[in-house]
């Protein structure tokens, strides 16, 4: 699991579902947060091409929760 304040890039693979800061190119976009789901991979911004995310809140995603079914 990991650590609040860990940090990735573009291509790493989300390992603990939560909420992240993405930090841009400072001339590109300001710092913001977006929510990232556990295996999948971090994208590549269309812009500056490596943001860093890093871990500000950890959170179990609702499909990996026990007290709730899925059906698609």
């Amino acid at each position: 699991m990991a650590k609040i304040g860990d940090q990735y890039g573009p291509g790493d693979r989300v390992p603990t579902s939560g909420i992240y800061r993405v930090d841009h190119e400072p001339a590109h976009a300001a710092a913001h947060e977006v929510t990232c789901v556990f295996g999948r991979a971090f994208p590549e911004c269309i812009a500056c091409k490596k943001p860093k995310f890093t871990l500000l809140r950890p959170a179990v995603h609702v499909e990996a929760n026990e007290h709730f079914s899925y059906r698609f």
